[in-house]
């Protein structure tokens, strides 16, 4: 891949809100700035505050990010 991160797909806003939230965190892991990823505590938390959605859990439109602190 040589440094390029994949294209969204063009089904992603078809997702639930839950599967385009992890698709959401990835570029995050893979920032090519070791400093700008999350550490490993940061990671389980967001997908913990995942954990309870599911494909009809959340409106379309509720934010999708969660915030780490």
């Amino acid at each position: 891949m040589k440094g390029d991160l994949p294209s969204q797909p063009s089904s992603f806003n078809t997702w639930s809100i839950r599967d385009q939230s992890i698709w959401n965190l990835c570029p995050v892991c893979w920032n090519a700035d070791p400093a700008q990823r999350y550490q490993m505590h940061q990671i389980l938390s967001y997908l913990g505050s995942l954990v309870d959605l599911g494909s009809d859990a959340l409106d379309r439109d509720e934010v999708i990010c969660v915030s780490i602190s």
